[in-house]
């Protein structure tokens, strides 16, 4: 659910508008990374974690998965604020400026 309203408000946000401004490509970059790190929030962590394992292991105790999760939580609490902020102060929104 999280991952749709995300993807729609992105829509919205945008608002058919083509986003070729170096900028703008540098936010969703910003913005796909966001979804990338998102994804070990989910049960596809179980299948990400053989990266992790050490040789020889199939997957990385439940432990240190819990960590992961913990701690790229806290990350992206503060990752999607600067994501935000970069949006709105930086991209202005997609606004279109007649002057430039």
């Amino acid at each position: 659910m999280v991952f749709a309203t995300g993807i729609t408000n992105i829509f919205l946000t945008k608002d058919g508008k083509v986003l070729e401004d170096p900028i703008h490509c540098m936010w969703q970059h910003f913005f796909e990374l966001k979804f990338i790190l998102s994804l070990f929030l989910t049960p596809m962590i179980y299948p990400m974690t053989v990266m992790f394992a050490e040789e020889g292991e199939e997957f990385i105790s439940e432990n240190l998965k819990s960590k992961i999760q913990f701690w790229l939580v806290v990350f992206m609490c503060i990752y999607s604020s600067f994501i935000r902020y970069f949006r709105e102060e930086v991209c202005q929104e997609f606004k279109i400026d007649a002057i430039m």
